[in-house]
């Protein structure tokens, strides 16, 4: 399961859900913009919410609204310690590429900070991704296996807006 992530709350609450049903059999990565990888830093530090991207050197700054947050949750942060598979990060530029995409193959709009799920499954190629399946014993398993990008929110965003987003190409 690819789940986008800003300060945490949402994604590890159904990082939860999904490991208490699924135990060992469900695999969970957040996804984070490039400048704003808050669950990241906090995790990989071990600082949780006593320190931002910004102590970092990032900007926080992000396409990706509802993923820009500087600083995550203290508590999902400690929750998600021995849950979480792993954290994947990406360039603001590929959301806007990704919803598009969706629109034209699927006729669904996502908004942008929704469809950095997709590159969740993208990445499965990735050395470090392979070194995980290799790691945790899936290699056999993945012809079977079934990914979820969780992708949610479009549904209220304007037209307007919408029409905007298609155009925005930042690459």
């Amino acid at each position: 399961v690819y789940i986008p992530c800003g300060v945490g709350g949402a994604p590890g609450g159904v990082t939860f859900g999904f490991k208490q049903l699924f135990g060992d059999n469900v695999h969970v990565f957040f996804i984070e913009p490039t400048q704003a990888p808050c669950m990241l830093v906090g995790m990989a530090s071990g600082l949780q919410n006593e320190v931002s991207v910004q102590d970092f050197g990032l900007s926080g700054q992000t396409h990706a609204d509802g993923l820009a947050v500087g600083r995550a949750s203290g508590f999902v942060g400690g929750v998600m310690k021995n849950l979480l598979s792993g954290i994947l990060s990406l360039e603001d530029y590929h959301i806007y590429d990704l919803m598009r995409d969706i629109v034209n193959t699927e006729d669904i709009f996502l908004e942008p900070s929704a469809c950095a799920s997709f590159w969740g499954p993208i990445q499965l190629k990735s050395p470090k991704m392979q070194a995980y399946i290799e790691k945790m014993g899936l290699k056999d398993k993945m012809a079977n296996a079934v990914h979820i990008p969780w992708a949610t929110g479009g549904s209220l965003v304007p037209a307007e807006i919408r029409e905007e987003y298609m155009h925005t190409h930042l690459k």
